[in-house]
């Protein structure tokens, strides 16, 4: 035995934190108490007093949805299949303001709460998301299964195996086998998709509207500091998504007729954000060092997006960003152009091409050394770097629920790791990113989406003079 076990016998165990006396979750609500035909969205905490600290790493939205018919806004019946696909991805824009000045914001925080989230989620993620729509599609994503029929040319799909109905077959790679399986995927049957199975039964079709949390700290890495903050008056605003293609996946009927397409209403959104008191003798000591300027540190990695539409394949060099500041992570996926076309098209899921070859460019650096082929290691290196990013290969405890054929299959996601470069002299300026690839595309897809996400390092400080509170930022 240790040394440090018998040394333990007398040591005292703190089972409850003293130092916090009181501590609740308040709900902060917009002017407008019905936002369905907002387009932009604002909520924002009140002032509180200086014996109050607030906690937005702990804070998230309360939104209250409902999906209707699109043509109508006709309910649906509780049988139908469609359902959102993902809480963030009902909107295409969010921001965060403290005290009136912008600290951080992400677009398309549906591509980062999945992509970051496939990275922090265990095998057993499906006990986690489902108050966030955060499900993960086993099937998918394959051209030969959801590009291999073109839906929109049948007239109602005819029939599960093909022999006895109208299968419209556009090339030579689409077989009826491969409508069995794009059909099962969209209806749910045997287990084909069990992801779509839960997004439905949260959606409470049939019997009125639903609530989802959506947790800042999934999408704003400012959110993610998990430090009490006075002062401080916290205000999100929300840009909707305006197509419902990406914000809905339908499927079919147990009669195999289509369902009609929806769109998603939101008609109240609030801010539930948690307030603590500390005891007397933990506030004497914060009042003091707070009253005498000492700033309060935020450290935390800034989270970008954004997409590139309309790459055909060949050789692409694309710039993500001229302007980054300490990055550290990027992440590349492609999708299929015509996962957009219509709701029977997951716009979360990513597309592998036949084959890849890429780098990322800081500066005047390349990452990997080594730039990632397929046609060397059959994708080996671009899903052991993604694993590596999770940590999962740290040891033989950590998992992840992808394993390489599904990550190909579904979520083909491509990291590269840019956190140890050697030149920090420029890296303290603005450096430029470039992603070189060279794709041979599927033959079934006509051309791709560029998604990116880059994560850097971001420092800030709070400061008190007197009764003002500002949020400025700090060069380390």
């Amino acid at each position: 035995m240790e040394s440090s076990t018998w040394a333990n016998i007398f040591q005292k165990e703190i089972l409850t934190d003293h130092a916090t006396i009181k501590y609740w979750e308040e709900e902060y609500r917009t002017p407008i108490s019905d936002v369905t035909n907002e387009m932009n969205i604002i909520v924002e905490s009140r002032a509180i007093g200086d014996e109050t600290f607030v906690l937005p790493s702990r804070s998230y939205l309360l939104c209250q949805g409902k999906v209707v018919k699109a043509a109508n806004g006709a309910e649906y019946n509780a049988g139908d299949n469609i359902a959102l696909v993902n809480g963030w991805q009902a909107f295409r824009k969010v921001e965060m303001y403290m005290n009136g000045t912008l600290v951080d914001s992400c677009d398309y925080p549906g591509y980062v709460d999945t992509i970051l989230g496939l990275l922090d989620d265990e095998s057993d993620y499906a006990t986690k998301g489902s108050l966030e729509f955060r499900y993960y599609d086993p099937v998918g994503g394959s051209a030969a299964v959801e590009y291999a029929i073109n839906l929109r040319s049948i007239p109602g799909i005819a029939s599960a195996d093909g022999a006895g109905g109208t299968v419209s077959v556009a090339n030579a790679g689409e077989t009826a086998s491969h409508f069995n399986t794009f059909r099962n995927y969209l209806i749910g049957i045997a287990g084909a998709n069990s992801a779509q199975a839960a997004r439905v039964a949260r959606s409470s079709l049939g019997t009125g509207t639903f609530w989802f949390k959506l947790p800042l700290r999934n999408v704003l890495g400012l959110a993610k500091c998990d430090k009490p903050e006075r002062g401080i008056q916290l205000q999100i605003r929300l840009t909707r998504e305006t197509d419902n293609n990406r914000v809905l996946l339908k499927g079919v009927l147990a009669n195999n007729n289509p369902v009609d397409d929806g769109k998603l209403i939101i008609s109240k959104v609030s801010l539930m954000m948690p307030s603590a008191k500390p005891h007397i003798d933990v506030f004497k000591d914060l009042n003091d060092r707070l009253r005498a300027s000492e700033p309060v540190p935020l450290d935390y990695q800034r989270i970008w997006c954004n997409t590139y539409p309309a790459i055909a394949g060949g050789s692409i060099s694309t710039r993500l960003l001229s302007n980054a500041r300490r990055p550290r992570h990027v992440f590349l996926a492609l999708q299929a152009t015509a996962r957009f076309a219509d709701q029977t098209r997951n716009s979360l899921l990513f597309d592998a091409p036949n084959s890849l070859v890429g780098s990322v460019r800081v500066g005047n650096q390349e990452f990997p050394a080594v730039a990632y082929n397929s046609a060397n290691d059959g994708f080996v290196r671009m899903y052991n770097a993604f694993i590596d990013a999770a940590g999962k290969n740290a040891d033989r405890s950590s998992n992840s629920f992808l394993d390489f054929n599904r990550w190909k299959n579904v979520y083909p996601i491509f990291y590269f790791d840019c956190s140890a470069n050697d030149n920090q002299f420029e890296l303290q300026q603005d450096a430029e990113i470039v992603c070189n690839l060279t794709i041979t595309g599927d033959a079934l897809i006509a051309g791709y989406t560029l998604v990116a996400i880059v994560v850097s390092d971001e420092h800030k400080t709070i400061n008190e003079n007197g009764a003002i509170i500002s949020i400025q930022s700090s060069d380390k």
